[in-house]
């Protein structure tokens, strides 16, 4: 066990108050205020609660005058309605003219009941008053999530909405803030980057109608991050940080900002902790001292609550995870005790009712990130703004052992936080999570690419050019050496809608046309290494197609190389598992009695009744909207836990299959579940049709042969992408366990750190995905 002592931290009030604000602003959010009146790009990377948001709204008094509409991407939706509420108090609280819209797919859905959210979305961006009695039009302030963002700038919504909604997020809003830029993964990462590059080579910062700004909230960018940056915009950006801070600034005086915090780092398992600190956990709560308990794992804190239920009631301790309604969250700041999953990371405030101390006297939490960990530290001790400043909190850590050992120079150090967060990112067994890089200079070229192919059949030509030069700087930014070109990745997006096309018109019959030739030579190069010519193959379809198994292996291998590039197109994760409704009487996963959650974390956690029909499952446990792939009762939980792991049965022999399926991005069918208890296969536990739940649809998937197994866990150790145990059956009726599967986004990025490897074991490197 560990124990730190961190110190009391305080900002710097800026030394004038130009802007009237009610209460004098901040040193770093005025610097960030002056900033944005130079600079095209400012990142504020002050630390988690000292008041950024507010530091990116004091650029609303600069808009005060000019129509212009604003977008803030909050990272979840929990985030949204909290941004809205604050966002809102704010131009209420100056008088300022914006109509403030909170922004998500189920908004959109209530604020019109149609097929086509889309054109919702846009009606809404582009008159809102069409959905309400008001007259006065104001810019807009729209508060969304980036799954909205990214689906508008990658085409991804319905064919008649599509345009429309890229030129609305491309041309309406002229001050952009993205919250928590820190939070995002390598491929989001590579979102947000392209559609900066392509506002700036559109013009849209230098334009004296448009004049963009663009604000980022984070914590300190990574090197790489900055130097994506610098490459964008040059010396047009800013960052604005404590590191960085002029020497004058010293003598300003200071707001408190976090209180004292007495920390323990200790080993273990965060509900084997609460099973043994309850009655401190009472005392604590006893003494009127509000906490919260945060995890990794949402079966962990639902196991802390477990734990906690004989001595602590359910009204003094509340959920916010993702089960939970987004009513539910919202009342469940309120409790003393809150048990909270990963929901809560980013930005959440655990608001109380006019307390006059910090929100959280104590946190428990475990973390195997370095980056989460401080995220989860700094929820504990917040005082900006409060009466009383002084009162010390209390904080728990549970790490990984090897953390530990790392770490246990530090018992009985007093510390800054400053000096605390140093050690944290200098510890190598606490790495960041997010520290993947590989996939943008590899996939992210061909994702990106999608836009600007969409561009190129809408513009005209005379623009082509202009379309040509963005994606060479695209390129040049995320991987300046590749060979991809301009043409070859439009004849790669020429196929893909060619084969979106073919699927649709072959569900009923296959024609024997110059389409269908080319999937068959596309097809015999997969199988034989070989390529036809059209000439050669399209006098010998008939023949070729002539039975139904077949025409099903053609329609098989097109649907996989499909899905692979379809794959791509997601914002968070391609992978979605089948869903089931539950009826949960002890409200041992969520406050919901009637609920709907992944199948498979159900599985591997709770008894679970078998599967019933949804009409017996409604005329049981009553009428409910959700809808799902299957209907169980919760009955209580696995005395011990099931892992899933996954079969396959191959039609070639091992070594055919490690060479084509092993190694390289596939679209796989056939894929079936199988149970695992310490890591032995147990027979009965999955009915068939859970077995069966994924075999007929086409998954995006890498597998990891034996052979290649240690490379693969030595470059992907400590990092946030997983694979799954895989067991393929061959024909001689033999059959190899020790394969793996990565599924969806981690796949891509598993793909990209080992694609390297695998070209210096097979000394080829195809960079298209696809045929």
């Amino acid at each position: 066990m560990i124990t730190i002592n961190l110190l009391p931290h305080a900002e710097k009030i800026a030394a004038a108050n130009p802007l009237n604000l009610k209460r004098r602003p901040l040193y770093h959010q005025m610097r960030t205020y002056e900033a944005l009146q130079q600079y095209d790009l400012v990142v504020n990377a002050y630390n988690t609660g000292t008041g950024k948001t507010i530091a990116s709204l004091l650029h609303l008094h600069d808009l005060r005058d000019e129509n212009k509409n604003v977008l803030f991407i909050a990272p979840t939706n929990a985030l949204i309605q909290q941004h809205s509420e604050d966002i809102e108090q704010f131009v209420n609280t100056y008088n300022l003219d914006f109509k403030v819209q909170p922004v998500t797919a189920h908004t959109v859905r209530e604020i019109e009941q149609s097929n086509r959210p889309g054109r919702t979305l846009h009606h809404l961006i582009r008159n809102y008053l069409k959905y309400e009695d008001d007259t006065h039009r104001r810019p807009l302030i729209l508060v969304t999530n980036p799954d909205i963002y990214y689906y508008a700038i990658f085409d991804q919504y319905g064919q008649n909405d599509q345009r429309n909604l890229f030129e609305d997020f491309m041309l309406r809003f002229d001050y952009i803030v993205i919250d928590e830029f820190h939070y995002y993964d390598s491929k989001q990462l590579a979102n947000f980057l392209f559609v900066l590059a392509m506002y700036d080579q559109f013009g849209y910062f230098d334009d004296p109608y448009h004049q963009r700004k663009v604000c980022l909230l984070s914590a300190t960018p990574t090197s790489h991050v900055r130097r994506y940056l610098d490459n964008i915009f040059g010396e047009r950006w800013l960052m604005v940080s404590p590191n960085d801070e002029p020497s004058e600034s010293q003598y300003l005086p200071t707001m408190p900002s976090l209180a004292p915090l007495t920390l323990t780092l200790m080993p273990g398992e965060i509900n084997e902790w609460a099973q043994g600190n309850d009655t401190q956990l009472v005392s604590w709560l006893d003494a009127g001292q509000d906490g919260a308990m945060i995890s990794s794992s949402l079966w962990r804190i639902n196991a802390v609550r477990e734990a906690l239920l004989p001595l602590i009631s359910e009204q003094q301790m509340r959920r916010i995870t993702g089960p939970e309604s987004a009513q539910s969250r919202q009342t469940a700041t309120k409790a003393p005790l809150i048990l909270a999953s990963p929901t809560v990371d980013i930005g959440y405030n655990f608001a109380k009712d006019n307390k006059t101390r910090q929100n959280i006297d104590f946190l428990v939490c475990d973390a195997r990130f370095g980056d989460g960990l401080l995220q989860r530290i700094g929820r504990a001790g917040r005082v900006l703004g409060k009466n009383q400043t002084d009162q010390p909190s209390r904080a728990i850590a549970i790490l990984p052992d090897a953390a530990i050992e790392s770490l246990k120079e530090l018992d009985g150090y007093t510390m800054t936080r400053a000096e605390f967060n140093q050690a944290i990112n200098d510890c190598d067994t606490l790495p960041e999570k997010h520290r993947l890089t590989q996939y943008i200079n590899s996939h992210a070229i061909t994702e990106c690419f999608y836009p600007i192919f969409k561009l190129g059949a809408t513009v005209p030509s005379d623009y082509h050019e202009q379309l040509e030069n963005l994606f060479l700087r695209v390129r040049d930014l995320f991987a300046p050496h590749s060979q991809q070109t301009y043409q070859n990745l439009k004849q790669y997006y020429f196929k893909y809608q060619s084969r979106q096309r073919w699927l649709v018109e072959s569900k009923k019959r296959i024609t024997c046309n110059k389409e269908t030739a080319v999937h068959v030579r596309d097809w015999l190069k997969w199988l034989s290494n070989t390529e036809y010519s059209l000439d050669y193959i399209k006098p010998q379809l008939p023949e070729i197609l002539e039975d139904e198994e077949q025409q099903q292996a053609l329609h098989a291998f097109v649907t996989s190389q499909f899905t692979i590039t379809k794959a791509l197109f997601n914002f968070r994760d391609s992978f979605q598992g089948p869903t089931a409704v539950i009826h949960d009487p002890h409200h041992q996963l969520s406050s919901e009695t009637i609920n709907q959650y992944d199948l498979f974390h159900l599985l591997r956690h709770y008894q679970l009744t078998p599967p019933s029909s949804r009409t017996q499952f409604i005329s049981q446990f009553g009428d409910t909207n959700l809808e799902g792939d299957f209907y169980f009762q919760i009955k209580g939980w696995r005395a011990e836990k099931i892992s899933l792991a996954y079969r396959l049965r191959s039609e070639a022999e091992q070594d055919e299959f490690d060479k084509k399926w092993c190694g390289r991005l596939i679209g796989l069918t056939g894929l079936k579940v199988q149970a695992k208890q310490q890591g032995n296969p147990v027979q009965g536990l999955l009915v068939k049709e859970i077995v069966n739940a994924l075999a007929e649809t086409c998954l995006s998937v890498m597998i990891i042969s034996p052979d290649d197994m240690g490379v693969a866990t030595s470059r992907l150790r400590g990092t946030a992408v997983w694979s799954k145990p895989l067991t393929v059956n061959f024909p001689d009726n033999t059959f190899e366990e020790n394969y793996r599967i990565f599924f969806g986004k981690d796949a891509f990025f598993a793909h990209a750190e080992l694609r390297g490897y695998f070209y210096q074991k097979q000394h080829q490197l195809c960079e298209a995905i696809i045929i």
